[in-house]
């Protein structure tokens, strides 16, 4: 089963979508299976993981259904990657008749025995979407800027880790994950 790392947090520009692509090449590189997850309607994660076309299939046509989610995986050089794209900002609320806090749980599951490692980027926000990445995954990496405005949310995240681990996720951890990352190292 996939070990899987959400980077969040509801500042923008702190490097979460940065630190998800360096974090899924490096463990790509190590001979590990890696899944991207871009909830970030931005779409940078893609971007930046080398997927070129804009108009293949999203993490939104896994996340409602119209698609199985191994047919909208795309495959990169440097890992698999569920991309995302500006219809994901809207699309995610009307996804699920029933708790939308786990739909991504579920749409996952088909495919946790196929990686090692699954990758979250998240949005700049706390919302559903975000809130999805923290009920699947077992560790948390939150990047911080070296200013004030990056330490004010941080109050607000914390609590919203709280209520996730209360109400769906008590594994949650929010922390360092580097001892977990091992593997064969190519040429080494």
């Amino acid at each position: 089963m996939a070990t899987i790392i959400t980077v969040s947090n509801q500042k923008g520009g702190v490097g979460k979508t940065t630190t998800s692509a360096a974090l899924a090449a490096g463990i790509a590189a190590k001979g590990l299976r890696v899944l991207g997850v871009d909830l970030d309607p931005q779409g940078n994660l893609g971007f930046c993981l080398g997927v070129e076309t804009a108009n293949g299939p999203t993490v939104l046509d896994a996340l409602k259904g119209t698609l199985p989610v191994q047919e909208a995986i795309c495959r990169t050089e440097y890992c698999d990657i569920l991309t995302a794209d500006i219809t994901l900002s809207s699309g995610v609320e009307r996804t699920s008749s029933g708790p939308g806090e786990c739909i991504l749980k579920e749409t996952l599951a088909p495919v946790m025995e196929q990686y090692d490692y699954i990758i979250i980027d998240t949005p700049p926000a706390l919302n559903l979407l975000t809130v999805n990445a923290y009920a699947v995954s077992d560790y948390l990496i939150i990047p911080l800027a070296s200013d004030i405005l990056s330490l004010v949310g941080l109050a607000q995240l914390k609590e919203t880790i709280e209520s996730v681990r209360e109400s769906f996720n008590p594994g949650l951890k929010a922390g360092n994950p580097g001892p977990l990352i091992s593997g064969p190292s190519p040429g080494m």
